[in-house]
Order: structure tokens, then C-alpha cells, then sequence
């Protein structure tokens, strides 16, 4: 009579769309400042911000840090002082020095060369160590930029964690204006049966990472005073059950529901991870579904 099946995971932030629905755009800043939820909003976003502008800042933002260690790549890479030519240099006195050039005056002339002498090496090791102990775009000038972007990504005051905490401060607020954060039922609200020859479907879905439940789903017949749970013949519209982490349970009532009846879908043991679906349908290949309450109609109580 029912079965489980995995379901993907719902947007945690559905919960929004459960706000109740007297709730509109016109009205929304009111109720955000009567609820004391638009202060979160706006500080969670002044603090993304605010770290953009750092990420993004011409001075020692990341675009400031690329262009430095461009250049000193360029310095290192350089034709005229460049590792390469210092190297090429450096070779050619190492070959004079070999005995490719014979006398000392000759030694003595590729040590002083104006192009590839130790002078003119120097010259260019300078060059090196110039760019990379630069204040503007050294690399102490790149570590000290790259520190002020790692302390404002970790900042306790607008950092990362910080937004991470607020967003759920929002999440529990927002919660607990629903009545979702405490809630242990939810039920659709009193309906009428609008055919003859019907039968319910419902499907409850657990949303955790850990079994959920117990779980109730009762079906209340409310032309009765006090309203009682619904009876056709020997089936009693009232069914428990568990459900492991991330997964769904599929509830089929095959018993026909009197067109007009008054009834209302109750289910109990539900938290903030649970989510409910019903319809009711006629029997046949033909079938027409009617009386269909998502999720979202469902609410707490």
C-alpha cells in the first residue's frame, strides 16, 4: 500500500514561499521591520559588499595584485635583464674562463664587458631585486594586499562565517514567523470532495539526512460534529509510519469519496524538513485529478 523512493533535495529556502499569503509586495518592508527580519537582510548584504569592494579596490584589490606579479614576471622574463640574459652572460664568462679565450687580458676584458660582464650582471640582478622588493608592486607589497583580502574573508565581524551565521538567523526568524520551526502538524484546512467515485493520494516526503518520524497522515470527516477520522467501510483514513534520511512514502486510499463530503488531510510528527503533497482522483483510465494541495498549502498548525 506504500512504497519509498530517494527524492533530490528541496532549496532549504522554500520555506519563503510559505510565507503566509496576506503577505504582499506592497506590505513586505512593514513586515520585514515588524518581525525584525529586514535588519539581517540589509547587514548580510552591506557585509558581501563590502568585501567585493575589497575583492575589487584599485589599490590592492585582485585585479591591483594580478597587474604586480605581472610585473615581476615581466622583470624576470625580461630580454635586456631577465634570468634568461643574466644566464646567457654568465655563460659566456664561464666559457672565457674555460680556455675558449686564451690570455688573461682577454679574461680580463669578458669579466669588464659592458654587455655580459659582472658589472652589467649585477646591473640586472639589481634590476631583479628592485621589482621584487618593490613597495608598490613587491611581492611584500603583493603579501600585504593578499592578507588584507584573507582578513576581510575571514573577518568575525563581516567575514564569511559571520554572513554564513546571519543567513541563519534569518532562516531561523523567517521560521519562526511561518511556524514552521516548531510545528508537529500541518493540515490542508477543511475542503469539499468535488466528484463522486474518488480516491486520495498523498505523498510525504523527509527531507533530513536522518530517519525521520514517527509519522501520522489522518483524514478527518468534518460533516460529522465533533469532525472524526473518515471511515469507508472498513478502511480508516488514518495511517503511521517512519522515513530514512532523503526519502519519500506514496499513501493510496482506493475508496470512493462521496462527491460534497467535507473532509480536511491532517499530518502529524512534521517539522520544518517535511513536506506534503495530496490529490484526489476518479477511478478509470480517464481519470481526473482535482482537489490537489501542494506543499506549500499546507500549513502549520
Amino acid at each position: 500500500m506504500k512504497s519509498e523512493k530517494d527524492n533530490s533535495f528541496v532549496d532549504p529556502m522554500e520555506q519563503l514561499r510559505n510565507i503566509p499569503t496576506t503577505i504582499t509586495k506592497g506590505n513586505w518592508d512593514d513586515f520585514c521591520r515588524n518581525k525584525s527580519v529586514c535588519c539581517f537582510e540589509k547587514r548580510v548584504l552591506h557585509e558581501l559588499d563590502e568585501i567585493e569592494d575589497l575583492l575589487e579596490s584599485p589599490t590592492f584589490g585582485l585585479a591591483e595584485i594580478k597587474t604586480e606579479v605581472y610585473a615581476i614576471e615581466k622583470a624576470v622574463l625580461s630580454p635586456t635583464f631577465g634570468l634568461a640574459e643574466i644566464k646567457t652572460e654568465v655563460y659566456a664568462i664561464e666559457h672565457a674562463l674555460s680556455g675558449a679565450v686564451t690570455g688573461i687580458g682577454d679574461i680580463i676584458i669578458a669579466i669588464n664587458s659592458p654587455t655580459f660582464g659582472l658589472a652589467e650582471i649585477k646591473t640586472e640582478v639589481y634590476a631583479i631585486e628592485q621589482a621584487v622588493n618593490s613597495p608598490t608592486f613587491g611581492l611584500a607589497d603583493i603579501k600585504t594586499e593578499v592578507y588584507a583580502i584573507q582578513q576581510a574573508v575571514l573577518s568575525p565581524t563581516f567575514g564569511l562565517a559571520e554572513i554564513k551565521t546571519e543567513v541563519y538567523a534569518i532562516q531561523q526568524k523567517l521560521d519562526s514567523i511561518t511556524g514552521l520551526s516548531s510545528a508537529t502538524m500541518l493540515t490542508s484546512g477543511p475542503f469539499i470532495v468535488s466528484k463522486n467515485s474518488s480516491n486520495l493520494s498523498v505523498s510525504v516526503l523527509n527531507n533530513a539526512n536522518t530517519v525521520g518520524g514517527p509519522y501520522n497522515v489522518r483524514v478527518y470527516n468534518l460533516d460529522a460534529i465533533p469532525k472524526s477520522l473518515l471511515q469507508i467501510g472498513t478502511l480508516l483514513f488514518n495511517v503511521s509510519f517512519t522515513l530514512t534520511g532523503l526519502s519519500s512514502t506514496f499513501l493510496y486510499f482506493n475508496k470512493n469519496m462521496s462527491k460534497g463530503s467535507q473532509v480536511e488531510i491532517e499530518l502529524w510528527g512534521a517539522d520544518n524538513t517535511v513536506k506534503i503533497y495530496s490529490e484526489i482522483s476518479t477511478s478509470g483510465e480517464s481519470a481526473n485529478v482535482y482537489n490537489i494541495f501542494n506543499a506549500s498549502d499546507y500549513k502549520p498548525v
